[in-house]
């Protein structure tokens, strides 16, 4: 049990009195953002065995409960549970490690929950088959003003903004086999799903290598998955709305390797590609 005050601020760099802003992401999040909580946190952490965090079972029960600068009393409650199994096995005749998790989240409060609190998903080392907090419903704000003589189009500044959810849940697995050619290199399959409350189920596989390093693993992740519609985005019939674009040639966001390359190309129904590079282990 955490007791005692805590103090979280959050300043996200807008003009508080741009209406484009106020309308994505409203007025209490646009201004500084201050989130303070008393007597602020119960976790319950079950781990066998204490010693190796990369061996045995993990469960953990947090409830979490805030008060905004802005009045707004929150309770943010949560269930980890991670499993690994040592390397017992082998395979072509290296061992094998098997790791599975799954999580739940979920916020409580009287009323809508300012942007800054909201749950996303999505990222390297949380749901891997999105970029960090690409899961779900997305606004696009066009910030700027067309000059004259120049093409308009190009004088905007385009931003993607997340909505975000109350609840989101994650359940993954992975198997990894180690000591590929020398002690510190291992391969790894997985597979995640991952859901949001105001997305529905997503889903995706891939496969990675890991090089060992004092650090952490350095890990490079490749993951594919079916399109779902936040990758068309507003105004290409995906969900959404524009916000200062409505003159604008509508364009979705970059989701995925091959739409960065070719972001202005016809989208197609082939499957997203997510390439992940990072240092640390996904769970």
């Amino acid at each position: 049990l955490e007791v005692g005050p805590s103090l979280r601020l959050t300043r996200l760099g807008l003009d508080a009195s741009t209406p484009l802003w106020i309308a994505v992401l409203g007025r209490d999040a646009v201004r500084a953002y201050g989130v303070g909580g008393l007597g602020r946190t119960l976790t319950l952490d079950r781990t066998t065995p204490d010693v190796d965090r990369r061996e045995g079972t993990h469960i953990r029960l947090g409830l979490d409960g805030r008060l905004t600068s802005t009045g707004v009393p929150l309770a943010e409650a949560g269930a980890d549970l991670l499993v690994y199994r040592a390397p017992a096995t082998t395979l072509l005749g290296r061992p094998v490690q098997l790791s599975a998790r799954a999580e739940v989240r979920g916020l409580l409060a009287p009323r809508d929950v300012p942007w800054p609190e909201r749950l996303f998903l999505g990222g390297a080392s949380d749901f891997r088959g999105f970029r960090t907090a690409q899961v779900g419903v997305y606004d696009a704000v066009c910030a700027g003003s067309p000059f004259v003589g120049f093409d308009p189009d190009g004088e905007f500044d385009r931003f993607y903004i997340p909505r975000g959810g109350r609840a989101r849940a994650l359940v993954g697995g992975e198997v990894e086999l180690q000591h590929l050619g020398f002690q510190e290199l291992s391969g790894a399959l997985f597979a995640e799903a991952g859901w949001l409350d105001t997305a529905g189920v997503r889903g995706t596989v891939g496969a990675g290598v890991r090089y060992a390093t004092g650090l952490g693993p350095f890990r490079f992740d490749v993951s594919l998955r079916p399109l779902a519609p936040e990758d068309l985005g507003p105004g290409l019939g995906g969900p959404g709305e524009m916000y200062g674009c409505e003159a604008l040639l509508p364009r979705r966001r970059a989701f995925d390797l091959l739409s960065e390359i070719q972001r202005y190309e016809p989208l197609g129904r082939r499957p997203a590609l997510n390439v992940f590079i990072t240092v640390g282990r996904p769970f």
